[in-house]
């Protein structure tokens, strides 16, 4: 196969590497998430998921050994009522070296009731009880409702090991973020949410594959 031929393939893998990674996330799919790194990976991202032990400066950080670990942990315990958390892929630009690759990918992401600002806890509180560490989804202490919203990159060397492309070394960069005050949740949207778990609609196309349905065999059907 020519060259330069088998680098886009690549890079087209690598694409779909990253974006299993986000649909893992948005859609509560920890299996999905985890098919993103090598077990021998590394991940320094936010304090409360870096991997391997040892690898943060901080005394208080959440250090595990494996994505397996962070997953077993600290996965977001996305409850009804299906709390908002979205993350979009920007930009990204993937350079390709034999079996290794880096990848620069742009991410803006929503979140609500994972962690909250720093006015809406308790006087005099430090935030350390209402942190992701102990209680994973919460609603501010206020009784108000607030959405994260941030900006930033996904820093990875990806390795191609038996064929497969997987994330083996990620930093995870804060490039803004800020906090909103949601103060009311838009109704009526249709009847068709999305949802952060195997119920969302996105699970029910896929299913078509498993009946075969498609518009060969609908056409067959007429």
């Amino acid at each position: 196969m020519p060259v330069d031929l088998q680098e886009l393939l690549d890079k087209q893998e690598i694409y779909d590497v990253l974006a299993r990674y986000v649909r893992g996330e948005n859609r509560d799919d920890k299996e999905l998430w985890l098919q993103t790194f090598w077990p021998d990976s590394e991940c320094h991202n936010q304090i409360y998921q870096n991997w391997p032990v040892g690898s943060s400066d901080d005394p208080d950080a959440w250090e595990v050994s494996s994505a397996e670990e962070w997953v077993e942990k600290y996965w977001y315990a996305l409850e009804p009522p299906n709390p908002p958390f979205f993350n979009m892929l920007g930009q990204v630009l993937i350079e390709v070296d034999g079996d290794v690759a880096f990848a620069e990918a742009y991410f803006v992401s929503y979140s609500q009731g994972m962690q909250q600002p720093s006015w809406a806890r308790p006087q005099g509180g430090d935030g350390e009880d209402y942190s992701l560490k102990e209680h994973r989804a919460i609603e501010s202490t206020d009784g108000r409702r607030y959405m994260r919203i941030r900006g930033g990159r996904y820093c990875d060397r990806l390795e191609r090991r038996g064929g497969v492309w997987k994330v083996a070394y990620r930093i995870v960069t804060d490039d803004w973020s800020f906090w909103a005050d949601c103060t009311e949740k838009v109704s009526g949207l249709g009847t068709h949410p999305g949802m952060s778990g195997k119920g969302d609609p996105l699970y029910a196309v896929l299913g078509t594959k498993a009946t075969g349905t498609d518009q060969e065999s609908n056409k067959s059907g007429e």
